[in-house]
């Protein structure tokens, strides 16, 4: 609605043209697929089947049970049931620090677009994407991370760093390693 007008859109004011130049810009991107989000999982499916389910770090205290049992699926690319598995995790984060679910939903959403990217493994700016969508654990990394990246964006109170979820992962990770993975997904 235009500002001198309050009853009519007009294409004259300065107002008028901007947001129509917005609305082309926003247009054009949606029909570029500049910010589509392919279906990863069923691609992966199709070129390479997945033989044995997510396992998450163990919630155990024994840190070479705990190493034991993700290295066994580490070369496994990883399914619909880890990525289930893995936003129930951050689902319980989210529920266990009092904040916004919406949180999990923009986490996911972030993740889901960085793992889109993954075309090919020689190709340098996609290749941390194809690598992370064939090893668990490099997934789960990302997830924490794109968890922590969001708890930064969503959360007015963001009460988390890089060393809380280092110390969530159950020392399966360190706080350069989650820095390091927020730096190559942005």
């Amino acid at each position: 609605m235009c500002p001198s007008l309050p009853d009519a859109t007009c294409t004259a004011c300065s107002t008028c043209i901007s947001l129509q130049e917005h609305i082309q810009v926003m247009f054009h991107q949606e029909e570029s697929r500049a910010y589509s989000c392919e279906d990863y999982l069923l691609a992966l499916s199709r070129s390479i089947p997945s033989s044995s389910p997510c396992s998450l770090p163990s919630s155990s205290s024994n840190s070479s049970a705990s190493s034991s049992t993700t290295s066994s699926s580490n070369s496994n690319p990883i399914d619909n049931e880890c990525r289930i598995k893995m936003t129930q995790w951050c689902f319980q984060v989210v529920d266990f620090a009092k904040l916004k679910r919406e949180t999990v939903a923009v986490a996911i959403n972030i993740l889901d677009r960085f793992l889109s990217t993954a075309t090919a493994p020689t190709a340098s700016p996609m290749k941390r994407a194809y690598q992370t969508l064939h090893c668990r654990k490099k997934y789960q990394l990302a997830c924490m991370t794109t968890l922590f990246m969001a708890i930064k964006i969503n959360e007015s109170k963001n009460q988390v760093d890089s060393k809380t979820f280092a110390e969530l992962s159950r020392s399966a990770y360190t706080t350069s390693e989650i820095v390091n993975t927020e730096f190559e997904i942005l």
